[in-house]
């Protein structure tokens, strides 16, 4: 007798890195901590990859709006919707990196979540600790669908109550 797969439902926000990059992969921006996910591991990649911003009504979608106008080459800067707090990304071309900054209540959580993430999609901790009155750590993995490695940085500042994640590739 053959036993059914149970099959866990696509809402569960860890399944959010294993999809393709399509729309289908993002969550709703229902929070800080949904937008948090739909900023550093579906706009950030695409954004590395691409070079270019999404359509705004896919920002939209996503939780952010674009705070200038998108020029190519130039970098980019998004608002996102923070709760209480001030939630950023930006993307830097020359460098190609992509940063999530959080500054505000629950930059516990948003750190927390990030990690989870990371860890439940088998990247692995390379280095990490707490210096200065912040805890950092560093994962690499896979990037989706290439042959490259992605790295993650995420910091957790007690300091001054704020969270950064950081993504690139090489």
């Amino acid at each position: 007798m053959r036993v059914p797969r149970i099959r866990r439902p696509l809402t569960h926000i860890s399944t959010l890195f294993l999809l393709p990059a399509s729309a289908h992969a993002q969550v709703a921006p229902e929070s800080p901590i949904h937008t948090t996910v739909n900023g550093a591991f579906y706009l950030c990649p695409r954004l590395i990859g691409t070079e270019a911003a999404p359509p705004t009504e896919e920002l939209s979608k996503l939780g952010f709006e674009a705070t200038a106008p998108l020029v190519p080459g130039r970098g980019l800067w998004f608002k996102g919707d923070g709760g209480k707090g001030n939630l950023t990304v930006s993307y830097d071309p020359a460098e190609k990196r992509c940063t999530l900054d959080y500054v505000g209540a629950g930059y516990e959580q948003i750190a927390g979540i990030a990690r989870d993430m990371v860890e439940q999609n088998r990247f692995v901790r390379i280095t990490g600790g707490d210096r200065d009155g912040a805890k950092g750590d560093v994962f690499e993995g896979a990037a989706r669908g290439q042959t490259k490695i992605a790295r993650f940085i995420i910091i957790e500042n007690y300091t001054d109550g704020s969270a950064a994640i950081s993504y690139s590739e090489r």
